[in-house]
């Protein structure tokens, strides 16, 4: 379906879990990654930011693995100006609230439900992902406010997803 690209940020979302692998959690955190890099150059850069990291490289997007992944919060690092975007609504039909960036659509639609950080900025990330971790009715409180998804098909290659392992299903 499509890639991952620099611009949707998601080494700035391995570089605040470099932050989280540190830190003393309740819980472990998981990053899985749905969607292939776009070039070859970014392909070795994610490898490397995620050597030694709790990262599930899943390949190719498909609706199949994200449905079963068993995640439990979306998170949308992107880097530009997102417009009206499907992952969200993704996400939404998922029950998964969301970690968004401050630029674009997506946190204006995502609302409530989310998390909103500074693009760009792995430690206020981190911060986030950190709270969602420490805090399972967070988490739980997001979700409660997600909002209705428009009549619409279609969905995104680019969705990355943090995955709390078990036993706290969050």
């Amino acid at each position: 379906w499509g890639h991952l690209t620099r611009h949707k940020g998601v080494q700035v979302l391995l570089r605040a879990l470099g932050e989280l692998v540190s830190a003393d959690l309740p819980r472990p955190v998981e990053v899985h990654l749905l969607g292939e890099p776009d070039t070859d150059e970014l392909r070795d850069e994610l490898a490397e930011l995620a050597r030694g990291k709790p990262v599930v490289f899943h390949g190719a997007y498909n609706s199949a693995t994200l449905a079963t992944a068993g995640l439990h919060v979306a998170v949308f690092p992107s880097l530009a100006f997102e417009t009206f975007g499907y992952v969200f609504d993704e996400a939404v039909e998922l029950g998964l609230p969301a970690i968004v960036t401050d630029h674009g659509a997506i946190a204006v639609r995502a609302g409530a439900a989310a998390i909103t950080v500074p693009a760009g900025d792995p430690s206020a990330l981190a911060h986030a992902m950190r709270a969602i971790a420490e805090d399972p009715g967070r988490r739980d409180q997001l979700a409660a406010q997600l909002p209705p998804l428009p009549p619409h098909e279609g969905g995104s290659p680019e969705l990355s997803l943090i995955h709390l392992s078990e036993p706290t299903r969050l």
